[in-house]
């Protein structure tokens, strides 16, 4: 026999188990006694009368229990078990569950190690490809084992790379590393207000209203200029001593007129919704793809083509080398017409022209003339704007 004095609870309960009986009798008091010679430990005893008890036994001991109480005709019977037999069949059965749990869990630590994503910000003119090929070159690229890079030396390696960014930061997070970047600020013009330079026409035009900072201005109201023409010179005659170089300031402002042209093809077809389509599927494991379809090489230019990709991953935590990729094809259904009506080319001309003077428009015509396979929109406008440029020469 055991000597299980006492009682046995929390994991030696669940490990080895306990079973809820019920004994009835003439007789039953003396499976107590039994027990107890046999050093059979016996807890939550519970009176149910004079012929039946209620008993808590280590399931170890129960045959033997039954023994004593076959002896004594008592009639047992089983009220529960738990831990012990039942809870080991219950791993047997979730083994492979729990197998697969595990080996999930060692699967996102050990991606967890390398670097699957690379977070860019700040830049704006620096492109994002750039940027990831000088991480390349410093030692950081898709797959990476980040407990052997260094923050520092990846800084650096970006500001000695890329000398358009005046700051770099690179934090490492689990599978994730956000790179933040600040660019350059250009520097501005500088100059000697002493330097030689005139003020040349950009543009024929006719004088409406000039502005002189610096300089001697050539030109008055009313006057047509060509262009190239000098407007203010940087050259200053004095009464008393020789004429001074100076770098000429100012804004002569000009009505000028512009003329502005579009061709395009005519008829074209263009694209309205409603066409059929469909949906296909794919798993990007690293760099490989595998893809859940077949005839992967049949045309689909009748289609439009739309990518969903999504990373598997925690936002902020880690990301899997996993992504799930869904495209989505809509059958493109084409009617005859215009690729651009004539208005909305004349728009466009409209401001092209405004964004390339400095001034405004006063007045336009636009004239639009088709034949079998062109559409000719022409754009001609009246302005006023500054038409002074430096000229160092």
């Amino acid at each position: 026999m055991r000597n299980t004095a006492g009682r046995r609870m929390g994991l030696n309960d669940l490990i080895h188990g306990t079973v809820r009986l019920e004994a009835t009798g003439a007789a039953v008091e003396e499976l107590l006694n039994d027990a107890a010679a046999a050093e059979i430990a016996l807890t939550d005893v519970e009176s149910r009368g004079a012929y039946a008890l209620r008993l808590t036994v280590d399931e170890r001991d129960r045959a033997e229990l039954l023994t004593m109480a076959e002896r004594r005709y008592l009639d047992v019977r089983q009220l529960s078990l738990r831990g012990g037999s039942r809870g080991r069949a219950m791993l047997r059965r979730r083994a492979p569950l729990l197998v697969l749990a595990m080996l999930t869990a060692a699967g996102v630590f050990l991606a967890s190690l390398f670097i699957w994503d690379v977070d860019i910000r700040g830049a704006e003119n620096v492109s994002q490809g750039r940027i990831l090929r000088a991480l390349e070159d410093s030692g950081l690229h898709y797959g990476s084992f980040w407990p052997s890079l260094s923050a520092g030396e990846l800084q650096n390696g970006l500001l000695l790379r890329l000398p358009e960014l005046a700051w770099a930061s690179v934090n490492l997070n689990g599978s994730r590393a956000q790179v933040l970047v600040l660019e350059r600020a250009e520097k501005p013009e500088i100059y000697r207000q002493t330097a030689f330079a005139d003020l040349t026409a950009k543009a024929a035009g006719i004088v409406t209203r000039t502005s002189v900072r610096n300089g001697q201005c050539l030109v008055r109201p009313g006057e047509l200029v060509t262009p190239g023409q000098r407007l203010i010179a940087g050259t200053v005659d004095s009464l008393t001593a020789e004429p001074r170089q100076v770098r000429a300031l100012g804004e002569v402002w000009a009505q000028t007129f512009h003329e502005r042209t579009a061709v395009c093809p005519l008829p074209e077809e263009k694209k309205t919704a409603g066409g059929r389509g469909f949906t296909r599927l794919a798993v990007k494991i690293g760099e490989k793809r595998f893809n859940f379809y077949f005839n992967s090489g049949n045309p689909i230019d009748e289609y439009d083509k739309m990518i969903h990709e999504t990373r598997i991953g925690v936002d902020g935590l880690f990301t899997l080398p996993v992504s799930l990729i869904r495209e989505v094809f809509t059958e493109i259904r084409t009617e005859p017409g215009r690729e651009a009506r004539a208005d909305e080319i004349a728009a466009r001309l409209r401001e092209t022209l405004r964004q390339s003077i400095e001034g405004e428009i006063l007045s336009e015509t636009v004239t639009v003339s088709e034949s079998d396979t062109r559409l000719v929109v022409t754009l001609r406008a009246q302005c006023e704007e500054n038409i002074a440029v430096l000229n160092n020469s």
